[in-house]
């Protein structure tokens, strides 16, 4: 959850200002949790780490505290379909943070009043942060995959 926002400081840090890179490596470990883990207790960490990314990154319980366990039993409930291979995996972790990122945004427009429009959202946030999910996490992978032994 540390290393999320460091990588996010660190990159966006690298590119022009108006480009935004959020990571997301904690969604891309709740893929591989899942496997370890039966579904009460995913959905109970899933809880708590909404609660500690709630508390340290938006000082405002309700947002992840809400969207990780929701995620989490998605996650579970497809879990065969999510991890069968490399693709899927691809594939889920393009879906996360799509999601992740547009229930951010729309919350961010309901409740803060957000002044960014939904073109330069998707062209100076989402592209970018999708993007480097993906190389992200094909670099992370082959980690998680020892670690996991696929």
């Amino acid at each position: 959850m540390l290393l999320d926002g460091q990588l996010s400081t660190f990159f966006s840090d690298l590119l022009p200002s108006q480009l935004h890179i959020s990571s997301h490596l904690l969604l891309i470990a709740f893929l591989y949790l899942s496997m370890e883990v039966s579904e009460q207790a995913f959905l109970i960490i899933a809880f708590m780490i909404g609660l500690l990314y709630d508390s340290y990154y938006l000082n405002l319980v309700g947002i992840t505290i809400l969207l990780f366990p929701i995620f989490s039993m998605a996650i579970s409930s497809l879990n065969d379909i999510l991890l069968y291979n490399y693709w899927t995996r691809f594939l889920s972790i393009l879906i996360l943070v799509f999601t992740f990122e547009m229930i951010f945004m729309g919350i961010g427009l309901l409740i803060f009043a957000n002044q960014v429009t939904f073109d330069l959202f998707v062209v100076y946030s989402l592209l970018p942060s999708l993007i480097f999910n993906l190389l992200l996490f094909l670099i992370v992978q082959p980690l998680f995959n020892k670690i996991h032994l696929i």
